[in-house]
């Protein structure tokens, strides 16, 4: 059965052939296509029937990686992102599938969104797997921005080289990226003290959950310095409230 084809199986009849599948312990090579190729499917409870098909072949040894590989250059998005969902459910991440989750850190669903950086956190450091979300915190979309420093944050990417694209990154347009590059700071910043600093200014952000994240993120970063006590003072007696609650808990945190 071509692709094609099996797409044109209905929902319900994709949901019936696992069913039948799962209850029978057997399956032809054309279900078993069928099953990949429903991974497409619009219906989110279709896909997830799916994937989970699949991997109960797959521990069965029923090999299904080389068909899900071939659809991570499907031209359909939603099957690229069903192959590369459901290989790291198998067991493992292809380097070739982390392009595919890459680019689904910019995806409008926000369940595919922090399902993919999920799978990334958990891939084994890789320098060049750091750099390609470096790359997307300097220049990708405004979710994938976001995402690929909540990324470097799971990841504990401590660099130089990270250190400075968060912190250019907490002047970034969109606000979204500016709290993910505060709460990234404050778990893997390597110069604290200059981390420290940059957010200070943060602190009169246009935007208060700006605001409340700065003070927050500098008690976490734990630099003792006299600019930073005093601008957390100074919010702890004149910011509003969720503000003030921040800077007394990262001063308390610092000791003032």
């Amino acid at each position: 059965m071509s692709p094609s084809e099996s797409l044109a199986v209905s929902a319900a009849d994709v949901r019936a052939m696992i069913v039948q599948m799962a209850a029978q312990g057997t399956e032809s090579i054309e279900q078993i296509e069928t099953v990949v190729d429903s991974l497409g499917s619009t219906h989110k409870q279709t896909q997830r029937r799916a994937v989970d098909a699949l991997c109960t072949l797959h521990q069965r040894g029923v090999d299904v990686r080389a068909l899900l590989s071939r659809l991570l250059a499907d031209p359909q998005p939603l099957r690229r992102w069903g192959a590369a969902f459901t290989l790291a459910r198998c067991g493992g991440v292809p380097s070739e599938a982390v392009p595919v989750l890459l680019e689904f850190l910019g995806s409008t669903d926000g369940d595919v969104r922090w399902a993919a950086a999920e799978i990334l956190t958990h891939v084994p450091a890789d320098c060049s797997l750091n750099d390609a979300l470096l790359d997307l915190l300097r220049g990708g979309n405004p979710a994938q921005r976001k995402m690929a420093a909540y990324c470097l944050r799971d990841r504990l990417a401590a660099s130089e080289a990270v250190d400075s694209a968060l912190l250019k990154a907490l002047y970034d347009d969109e606000v979204s990226v500016r709290l993910a590059a505060v709460s990234a700071l404050a778990r893997v910043a390597v110069d604290r003290s200059r981390a420290a600093h940059t957010l200070v200014a943060a602190l009169d952000d246009s935007d208060p959950r700006m605001g409340r994240a700065a003070a927050a993120a500098l008690g976490e970063l734990g630099a003792l310095e006299e600019p930073v006590v005093a601008a957390l003072r100074e919010v702890a007696r004149t910011g509003d409230a969720s503000r003030r609650r921040a800077a007394e808990r990262s001063l308390h945190r610092l000791g003032v």
